[in-house]
Order: structure tokens, then C-alpha cells, then sequence
């Protein structure tokens, strides 16, 4: 019996330490597992909500879209960042491309959408209904002894409804959005800000001119970036051109004697224009206003020509500018554009160049394009085009293109005049204008 009882305790006592290495090993694993989730966490972004904006910031960066709806709460699937609005449903966000989030589909719902949660792997909304009955009211018989009313019992709700949509509500899982989904982007009119990027821009139009066998190119550039707080700074050239041919006039002049030189005039070479400058400025969704210095050639000179200026000479033909430029709308959307410059040549300040444009969308891939200006840095251009998107919705890969067409001129108007005897004028003049034909390119990364 002692034997008996010796073997029994030993196995006991090998039960228990076998139960006591699996709980060891089962916490250590859990800790382990534990640790390593914590570990391989990605941080998600934050998400505010501004009105119709709603700003994800994350990594660093923070970016914002218009859902087009004042978003109450978020839920993060995968790519996807799905908006509860209310009344107007869910939205969805797509992440895929983290510096440029854009608007998805959105999903109506038969009453006021109030929270998202997931189960068995799909997403659910939750929907509030307002129920309203008819009013009627019973009157009492002057007998009648009023029975006092009985109290109800409030009876809880199940925690699995107050957390959980019946099984037989519908599913909103955003593979399956399209069913029930119309794909919408940004307001087309009104657009919001996109910052921390660079937008490029070229223009360019040629044209032929008329009065002559001759012709040229007109066009303008710039390089901006745009910070994410409300700043932009912009290099540009505006204008570049060439055409040709130009005329060269000497005008008749009296000499020593009572003799007269006869007027001269010659054809040939190219006349050029060009302008180059700087700015910073200030950058809103609905405001842009700025300012800067450059250079820029002048290339009419009236007062010269008429010889206000005493003792003749020969005038500047490039000088010193300082431009301005505003914005009044959105970026990409429907806005009001100009630009102008003041030169300082010959001894004062005068109007180098003005142009502006319009611009107004169409749809959400199309805009139609008005533009004009000119001045005395020697071009004058107007026409009409239609911009198309290419790709993207403005953010960071956005790529729209624009065709014109209208008229341009590069024109040059310079005298030089000689103080002395025999008091001779040497005039370069050319108006080479027609109708133009041109495009352009943006490009925003």
C-alpha cells in the first residue's frame, strides 16, 4: 500500500508540473505576441473635421478633402476612410496614394446615419429612424372615473442591439460601394487648398502676321510651390517671344548748307520679348496675392519717339520691374487671375505689361479659359481655350492640359535720335500680329 501510495503521489505531482510548463509557456507566448503587435503597430491618421473639409494628418503630412457633407465619425478599413454624415449617408475616402487622399463614393441611407462598427469581417452602419404618429385624443365621459395611468416597465434593450445591426440589415463593405455608390470628387467650383507641392505651368501659342511673309512664338512659364501654410513663392516668365521680320527706318534730316537726307528704310532680322521675376505671395483656398521684382525688356517707347525727352538719345530697350499678381477664387476652380508690372525706364516709371484670365469649369475634367493683355515690354496676345484634366483631382500627380486659340502680336516701337547736326532719327518699328493657335501643359507634383 505504501508503494501503491508512493507512485500515486509522484504522478500527481508530474500532472502538476506538466500544467504548470504549459501555463508558463502559454503566458510567455502571449507576452511575446503581445509585445510583437505592439511592436509592428502602424500609428493611424488623425482625422478632424472642419464643415465640409475633413483634414487627415498623418505621417508627417496633413492633407485635407472636401467630402461635401459635415462628417460626424470615421472608421479606417484597409484603404479606405468611411465618413459618417448623417442625413446625407456615408462617404468614402480613398487612402491608396497617402499624399493625395480624394473622395470616393458615397452611400445613402434610410434614415440618419450615426456610427459604423465591424462584423464577421463586413462594415455595418448604424441608422436612426424618427418615427411620427397621428394625434388623437380621446375625450372623457363626465361619469367616467379617471383611472390612473399604469406605469410602464421600462425594459433594457440587449446589448447586442444597442451595438450591433440585425443580421438582415444591409452590409456596407467597401468592395461592394459600387452597388449602391454614384463616384463623386471635389466641388468643381470651389475646390479646396492643395499645399506642400510644386506647380508647373507653360504656355505657348504661335501665330502669323499679317501684312507680311512673316510670323512668331508667344508664351509664358512658371515653377510655384505651394507651403502648407498659406505661402506660395513663383518664378515666371512672362513674357517669351520672337517673330520676324522687324523695320528699320532713318528719317530724313536737314544738313549744314540747306542740303536734306531722304528717308532710308530696310527689312530684316528678328525682334525678341521677354520678361522674367520673382514673387511671394500669399496662398488661400479663395484668395492669392502677391508680389515681386524682375526685369523685363521695353521695347515701345513713345515719349522717345516724339522727342518729349530733352536732347534726344538712344532709349532703354530692357529695365527693372516690379510685378503684382492676385487670385480672386480657387486654384482650380472658378477664378479671376491678373498680373502687372511697372518698369523703370528712361528716367520713370511706366506700365510694363497687364493680362488676366478667367476661368470657368464646365465639369468636373473641363474649364473654359479667357485670356488677355499686354504692353509696353513689346506683346499683346487674347484668346479662348478649353482645359481638360488629365489625371488627378488637383492634389500631387495632377496633370491638365489646354488648347487656345485667337490672336497674337509682338510688336516694337524704338527711336533713337541724334542731339546734333544734321539732327537724324533711327527708328526700329514692327507690328507683327495675326491669328494664333496654341496650348499648354500644368503639371503639379
Amino acid at each position: 500500500m505504501a508503494l501503491l501510495g508512493g507512485r500515486g503521489d509522484t504522478a500527481a505531482m508530474k500532472r502538476r508540473f506538466a500544467f504548470a510548463l504549459l501555463f508558463v509557456a502559454a503566458t510567455g507566448v502571449g507576452r511575446r505576441a503581445r509585445a510583437q503587435e505592439r511592436h509592428d503597430a502602424v500609428p493611424e491618421p488623425e482625422t478632424t473635421f472642419e464643415g465640409h473639409l475633413v483634414r487627415i494628418t498623418g505621417g508627417g503630412s496633413s492633407r485635407v478633402v472636401d467630402i461635401g457633407c459635415a462628417g460626424r465619425s470615421t472608421l479606417r478599413t484597409g484603404t479606405k476612410l468611411l465618413v459618417v454624415c448623417g442625413a446625407a449617408g456615408v462617404v468614402e475616402v480613398d487612402l491608396s496614394d497617402p499624399s493625395s487622399p480624394r473622395r470616393g463614393g458615397t452611400m445613402h441611407v434610410d434614415g440618419d446615419a450615426t456610427g459604423l462598427f465591424l462584423r464577421d469581417g463586413l462594415v455595418w452602419v448604424e441608422v436612426a429612424h424618427i418615427d411620427a404618429r397621428p394625434l388623437r385624443l380621446e375625450t372623457l365621459s363626465a361619469f367616467a372615473v379617471p383611472t390612473p395611468p399604469t406605469p410602464e416597465r421600462a425594459v433594457p434593450a440587449p446589448k447586442e442591439a444597442l451595438t450591433h445591426t440585425p443580421p438582415s440589415a444591409p452590409s456596407l463593405a467597401p468592395e461592394e460601394l459600387p452597388s449602391d455608390v454614384t463616384k463623386e470628387g471635389p466641388s468643381i467650383v470651389a475646390p479646396p487648398r492643395q499645399s506642400n507641392l510644386w506647380d508647373l505651368s507653360v504656355a505657348t501659342c504661335g501665330f502669323v502676321a499679317f501684312g507680311t511673309l512673316g510670323g512668331g512664338l508667344l508664351g509664358s512659364g512658371s515653377v510655384a510651390y505651394r507651403f502648407e501654410s498659406p505661402f506660395v513663392l513663383r518664378a515666371s516668365m512672362t513674357p517669351f517671344g520672337i517673330a520676324a521680320p522687324s523695320t528699320t527706318t532713318t528719317s530724313g534730316s536737314s544738313v549744314p548748307g540747306g542740303g536734306f537726307v531722304q528717308p532710308t528704310t530696310s527689312k530684316g532680322g528678328a525682334i525678341t520679348v521677354f520678361g522674367a521675376n520673382l514673387l511671394l505671395g500669399l496662398d488661400t483656398q479663395f484668395v492669392e496675392v502677391g508680389l515681386g521684382i524682375g526685369g523685363a525688356t521695353v521695347n515701345q517707347n513713345f515719349a522717345q519717339r516724339n522727342a518729349v525727352s530733352p536732347g534726344g538719345g538712344t532709349p532703354d530697350t530692357g529695365a527693372a520691374s516690379i510685378v503684382e499678381a492676385a487670385r480672386i477664387g480657387a486654384r482650380d476652380g472658378l477664378a479671376l487671375n491678373f498680373e502687372s508690372s511697372a518698369v523703370a525706364a528712361n528716367g520713370q516709371f511706366d506700365l510694363g505689361y497687364f493680362v488676366s484670365s478667367i476661368q470657368i469649369p464646365v465639369s468636373r475634367t473641363a474649364m473654359l479659359i479667357l485670356r488677355g493683355g499686354g504692353g509696353r515690354v513689346g506683346f499683346a496676345y487674347g484668346d479662348v481655350g478649353v482645359r481638360v484634366l488629365v489625371r488627378g483631382e488637383g492634389g500631387k500627380g495632377t496633370i491638365a492640359l489646354t488648347g487656345f486659340a485667337g490672336g497674337a502680336a509682338i510688336l516694337v516701337d524704338l527711336c533713337s535720335t541724334n542731339p546734333d547736326p544734321p539732327f537724324a532719327s533711327n527708328c526700329n518699328t514692327a507690328n507683327l500680329g495675326g491669328p494664333s493657335l496654341g496650348g499648354a501643359v500644368e503639371w503639379k507634383l
